[in-house]
C-alpha cells in the first residue's frame, strides 16, 4: 500500500476514534496526515466516506488479530477475552482517555443519511460477533453468539465509560464481571 495512503487511513482511525465521524473530514485528516488535499481526493475519489469505510475496515481486521493472537495464548477462552479489555484499559489510560473503539464511536456520530457506513458498522459488529462465537464452542451457536453480542456491546459501553469518567475502572471491571459470565454459561454447558 502506498505509504501516503496508510498515512491517511492511519489518521482517519486516530481522529475517528477521538471524535467520532464529525472529527474526521477533509481539513482533520490532512492536517493529520499530512497528506495533500490531491493526494486525499486521487486514493479516495468517492470522499469522506471511502476513506472512513476502508479506515474502519482496516482496523476491524486489525482487531481481529489482536484479538485472535490474546486468546490463542490465553489459559482460557475467559481469560483471553479478559485480556483485550484489560489491554484496552491501559491504551486508554496510555492516550489520556481521549479515544476509544472507532467503530463504536461512528456509531455514536451517524446520522440517517449515514446508512452506508451503518451498514460497514453493523458488518464490522456482526464479524466480530462471528470470531468471538466461534470460541464458545461448547454452547449451542445461538447462544453463543447471543453471548458473543453481550461480550461486545460490554467492551464498547466500558469503552465509553472509561472515558467520560477518565478512568480504567469501568474496563476493568467489565473485564471481571464478563469472565464471571463466560465461565457461568461455559462451564455450566461442559457439566450439563
Amino acid at each position: 500500500m502506498n505509504a501516503n495512503r496508510q498515512k491517511v487511513l492511519d489518521a482517519t482511525v486516530q481522529l475517528l476514534s477521538q471524535s467520532g465521524l464529525s472529527g474526521a473530514g477533509l481539513n482533520d485528516v490532512i492536517a493529520l496526515s499530512g497528506a495533500s488535499r490531491g493526494s486525499l481526493y486521487h486514493f479516495f475519489p468517492d470522499g469522506k466516506e471511502q476513506w472512513v469505510t476502508e479506515a474502519l475496515r482496516m482496523y476491524a481486521q486489525a482487531f481481529s488479530v489482536s484479538a485472535e493472537a490474546a486468546i490463542a495464548k490465553a489459559p482460557t477462552v475467559t481469560q483471553g477475552v479478559a485480556s483485550i479489555f484489560l489491554f484496552a484499559a491501559k491504551m486508554m489510560q496510555a492516550r489520556n482517555f481521549q479515544s476509544g473503539c472507532p467503530v463504536g464511536a461512528v456509531v455514536l456520530d451517524l446520522h440517517a443519511e449515514n446508512e452506508a457506513l451503518r451498514v460497514v458498522c453493523l458488518d464490522i459488529m456482526a464479524q466480530w460477533e462471528q470470531q468471538l462465537a466461534g470460541h464458545f464452542a461448547p454452547l449451542p451457536a445461538a447462544q453463543a453468539l447471543s453471548l458473543a453480542k453481550m461480550v461486545i456491546a460490554c467492551f464498547e459501553g466500558a469503552f465509553m465509560l472509561a472515558r467520560l469518567e477518565r478512568s480504567t475502572a469501568p474496563l476493568t471491571l467489565a473485564a471481571q464481571q464478563m469472565t464471571l459470565l463466560m465461565d457461568t454459561l461455559l462451564n455450566a454447558k461442559v457439566q450439563s
